[in-house]
């Protein structure tokens, strides 16, 4: 049962930070001009990230025996299901409250916090840009073309992220 939480913990965490990420790979994709040698920097960070603190916390939940059988599986849980009325026959697992509300926060920043605000920044810099474009063009022949064309594609690629947005929020 612990082996089976412990992957149910890792897969969970490490699946919503690499779900997040992505968003902040697409802000800076559009930022750059999709020029990848300006944003590459960020994809060690994010490994770093999705896979050492789903460990960390994994390994911490294992080690204190707060893995216990509940629900349909494994998962994190004081004591086993129907035991925590009775605490002197079925106890087990060390009291990591705080710690499982500070992981808990965490995560909900990491869901419904951290992506709105990116795309948020998003939308407030594709605004200014097109704000500052219009003022210094005044619209000769091929650049009105070449602005409407990134227009166009900036605005598609915000529009997609808006909709895997929300279905991350539907099927999580």
């Amino acid at each position: 049962c612990t082996a089976q939480g412990f992957m149910n913990i890792m897969l969970a965490m490490t699946v919503a930070t690499y779900y997040a990420s992505l968003v902040l790979q697409a802000f800076l994709g559009i930022r750059n001009n999709f020029n990848e040698e300006k944003y590459r920097w960020i994809e060690i960070p994010i490994h770093l990230l999705a896979y050492c603190i789903p460990c960390a916390y994994a390994t911490l939940i294992a080690l204190t025996e707060n893995i216990n059988p509940s629900g349909t599986g494994c998962h994190y849980a004081k004591a086993p299901r129907g035991c925590e009325s009775d605490p002197d026959t079925c106890q087990r697992g060390q009291d990591i409250g705080y710690f499982i509300y500070i992981v808990g926060l965490s995560q909900m920043f990491v869901y419904f916090i951290f992506p709105p605000s990116v795309i948020m920044a998003l939308h407030r810099w594709m605004k200014k840009v097109e704000k500052e474009k219009s003022k210094r063009h005044s619209g000769r022949g091929m650049t009105i073309v070449r602005d409407k064309a990134r227009k166009e594609m900036m605005h598609s690629v915000y529009l997609q992220i808006a909709i895997y947005l929300l279905s991350f929020w539907f099927t999580w």
